[in-house]
């Protein structure tokens, strides 16, 4: 082979390594990003969180539910599979609930690796009734759970429940997935923007359903619906207070109550037992009613529990 000859035979190879690498050229330059692709993986306590994440992440989240709908955050214990399953989430969203305090240490000790972020940070709580505090003595019946002492120290977990706090949860988690994937901040914000934006949609939609309502007693199971009842000027009346059944004395003074109010409807919730509500409702003529607190859809739940409310508190 003559020198000419050689050389355009190396030119030809070289022509053929560069058609290779300009074929090659599109795929690296996508690699990055199809590695950034890859969700976030963000674990959460209760049901309601996964949808304000849901709705700031959209694609670039998927959420893990640590209590299951259905289950009770105060009592409910995680499965094998579930704290296995913990090795794959990158960040842990807190709520407040009770279940944090008893699993949350455990669950970092699983993945010491995940980042913890808090929902409930900024968010001024109110007190829990007492059952010390459930007294009618010196006290007007139809004032009585207006005065409610509260000398307790345990607050109101439920703070997913009343529109403007709803507001600081869904900027709290927006903060930590920022944090955790800074590359998608922008995606993120402006996601929050339109939560926000939808937020106070349903707030004047529920104070344009409760307009007539205002001072109104509703009666319920457990002491859900405080943050609602505060925001919207209504009176919560709990039948059950500090987890425990009402004794004869009070559970007379509630059907007391209830009959003087005219409350013909009891809102009870899937993750608790309705036996004692039954009693009362059999007591008062009233229908139980069903709520949850922990539903996945906020904004539906919020304005059909509005409507609830409105037509049967008196």
């Amino acid at each position: 082979m003559s020198g000419k000859e050689k050389l355009n035979s190396h030119i030809d190879s070289l022509i053929g390594v560069l058609k290779s690498l300009a074929l090659l050229l599109p795929l690296l330059l996508i690699a990055p990003k199809l590695v950034n692709a890859t969700p976030l993986t963000v674990a959460v306590t209760i049901v309601p969180q996964k949808y304000f994440v849901d709705q700031i992440g959209k694609s670039k989240v998927k959420v893990m539910v640590m209590v299951p709908p259905g289950a009770n955050p105060h009592s409910y214990e995680p499965r094998p599979q579930q704290m296995i399953a913990l090795s794959k989430a990158k960040i842990y969203l807190t709520i407040g609930v009770e279940f944090e305090r008893a699993w949350l240490g455990k669950i970092i000790g699983q993945n010491k690796n995940i980042k913890v972020f808090h929902m409930e940070e900024d968010v001024k709580r109110i007190s829990l009734p007492t059952l010390s505090g459930r007294s009618f003595k010196n006290s007007p019946r139809d004032d009585f759970y207006r005065k409610v002492k509260t000398q307790q120290t345990k607050t109101d977990p439920h703070i997913w429940l009343s529109p403007p706090l709803a507001k600081k949860i869904a900027e709290n988690t927006a903060r930590a997935l920022v944090s955790a994937d800074p590359e998608n901040a922008e995606f993120y914000r402006h996601n929050l923007e339109s939560l926000i934006t939808l937020i106070e949609e349903i707030d004047r939609e529920i104070r344009n359903i409760l307009r007539k309502k205002k001072g109104c007693a509703f009666l319920v199971l457990h002491p859900a619906w405080g943050y609602f009842a505060r925001r919207y000027d209504l009176l919560e009346v709990p039948i059950e207070i500090e987890g425990k059944e009402p004794s004869p004395k009070e559970l007379k003074e509630i059907v007391q109550f209830a009959r003087k109010r005219r409350i013909r409807a009891i809102l009870v919730e899937p993750q608790f037992s309705e036996k004692i509500a039954r009693i009362i409702a059999q007591e008062i003529k009233a229908k139980l009613v069903p709520v949850d607190p922990l539903a996945y859809d906020w904004p539906v739940n919020m304005i059909k529990v509005a409507r609830i409310i409105a037509e049967i508190s008196k």
